[in-house]
């Protein structure tokens, strides 16, 4: 009887947390559905991947990529679920993209709501840190486009709550739960792995548990997250004789990378008209205080016998946001991928919000239990308002441009009123088909056509890596579909008229057509 006077307790007290976060998640989605309305989720050339890999999964040919390479570049998950999503309700992939990641978004707001709930046990701060994840730009900005990254953080917030249970119960049930979602989420992102080491650091450090059960925790945790990758990986190498495509060198050193991941998260806490020596300066300070209080907590964790409260909120969600900084900075210095921008930030920004909140709040709050700080609760709280009204002023701005322009990428007004993707429409062109964005040509014509001749692989000028001698040998007889602006990775048409000749067949404003036919002694050349 009173076990059940005592659950019916903590459910009427927890209803409405519930109730406001579902709320504030049901607003989320709608933000996003509003922002895509004009054009759908943004697109960019990974959408493209994404969406051609569902395609062909499909269609029966497995994971293809545009080119109709096989598809290793990325995981397969997000495919995946497109397919899965389309084999029930029979809709557009883009129109799915769109939906699972506005639902996404809702989850992830109501997950970090819950966990703060559970980690501070205030309702206000709870819904004030689920109204900070609403408004975080990174998280809008991946939430907007058909990209695999609102899932990822989705799956990572999950073993955050996992391991905050398995803090305080010590249960197998969720490492193996926290384990699934890091499987799950290395096969969204290769940036899993991070969060499969955070799993590990976490589970070496876990409370109550003996050495011997917490070796067979980390073996089956690392067991569980890591074989689903570990078999998509052998896949990979059977196909391509490599694990994950191939990779050039980075242009971006470690200080480089580091230096704008500091940029961004400086410009996620204080507006961009503050300069940016303050921000990073304000931001580094603010980084020193959260380790500071991190290594308090641990420190209180291996002094006291049993863990402190600090331990159990504060470790966790740290060490998933280190592993996750570090192995994005490490690899982007590494191998050339996308130059680290908001997007690739998004995975990381729910935890700092987060720890940076629940920080604040035990550091003034818990520690003094008397009357004279029964104020600081509500200062705390005012506190945090006044700073999301910059936020909620961008998301608002970001609101009328996207609904205006679009949401991004190819999803805008610039590329669906584009002269020449309308021409293409109306007069097909007869005959293999080079672009310097054949991305668009596929997800907005759709045209089938190749990448015309390259200069190095992306942000990798020092791989020295061209297809311009594939591109003089296919060249003749095919046409060249050239859009402006044009990325300097590409050789211009002034510059290939070295290789080949070019004939201008039509003229737009937004580029050109032209005729490839070969030169005399042009093969040897490009060689």
């Amino acid at each position: 009887m009173n076990l059940s006077l005592t659950r019916d307790s903590k459910l009427q007290r927890a209803s409405p947390i519930y109730l406001g976060l579902f709320l504030l998640s049901f607003a989320g989605v709608l933000y996003i559905l509003i922002n895509t309305s004009r054009f759908g989720a943004g697109t960019t050339t990974d959408s493209v991947q994404y969406l051609c890999a569902t395609q062909s999964f499909l269609n029966g040919e497995g994971f293809r990529q545009f080119d109709d390479a096989p598809y290793v570049l990325w995981p397969p998950l997000f495919p995946a679920l497109l397919a899965l999503a389309s084999q029930i309700t029979g809709s557009d992939l883009l129109f799915l993209a769109r939906v699972i990641n506005a639902l996404t978004f809702g989850l992830i707001i109501f997950c970090s709501g819950l966990w703060l709930w559970n980690a501070a046990g205030s309702m206000g701060l709870a819904l004030l840190g689920g109204l900070a994840i609403f408004l975080s730009t990174p998280i809008q900005i991946a939430a907007c486009m058909a990209w695999s990254e609102p899932i990822f953080i989705l799956f990572l917030l999950l073993i955050l709550i996992q391991f905050h249970h398995f803090f305080q119960q010590g249960k197998f049930r969720q490492v193996a739960l926290a384990g699934i979602f890091s499987a799950l989420a290395c096969l969204t992102r290769y940036l899993g792995i991070s969060v499969a080491l955070a799993g590990v650091a976490l589970l070496l450090s876990a409370p109550r548990v003996p050495v011997r059960k917490r070796a067979y925790q980390m073996i089956a945790f690392l067991a569980i997250s890591l074989l689903p990758l570990a078999l998509w990986l052998l896949r990979n190498y059977q196909l391509t004789d490599t694990l994950t495509g191939n990779r050039y060198p980075s242009s971006f050193t470690l200080l480089q990378n580091l230096k704008l991941v500091g940029a961004l998260l400086s410009l996620r806490l204080l507006p961009a008209q503050i300069p940016g020596e303050i921000r990073g300066f304000l931001l580094g300070v603010l980084f020193l205080v959260l380790a500071g209080a991190v290594f308090l907590a641990l420190l209180e964790k291996f002094r006291a016998p049993e863990p402190g409260k600090r331990f159990v909120v504060y470790w966790p969600p740290f060490a998933i946001l280190v592993f996750y900084f570090l192995t994005l900075i490490v690899s982007a210095s590494w191998v050339a991928f996308d130059k680290i921008d908001f997007r690739l930030l998004s995975p990381g920004d729910p935890f700092f919000i987060l720890l940076l909140l629940v920080v604040i709040w035990k550091e003034n709050f818990d520690r003094d239990k008397k009357a004279t700080a029964r104020w600081r609760p509500y200062l705390i709280k005012a506190g945090v308002v006044l700073w999301l009204f910059y936020p909620a002023w961008l998301s608002v701005q970001h609101t009328r441009t996207r609904r205006q322009a679009g949401a991004g990428g190819y999803s805008t007004e610039w590329w669906h009123k584009s002269e020449l993707l309308a021409h293409l429409r109306e007069h097909p062109l007869e005959g293999p088909i080079f672009s310097n964005n054949p991305f668009a040509l596929e997800l907005l014509g759709p045209v089938q056509a190749r990448l015309s001749a390259y200069k190095h692989p992306q942000n990798s000028p020092q791989a020295r890596k061209s297809n311009l001698p594939d591109f003089v040998k296919a060249g003749p007889g095919a046409y060249l579909v050239w859009f402006q602006p044009s990325s300097p990775l590409f050789y211009t048409p002034a510059e290939l008229e070295a290789w080949l000749r070019l004939t201008p067949l039509r003229h737009f404003s937004d580029g050109r057509i032209y005729r490839l036919d070969r030169l005399r002694e042009a093969q040897d050349a490009a060689e």
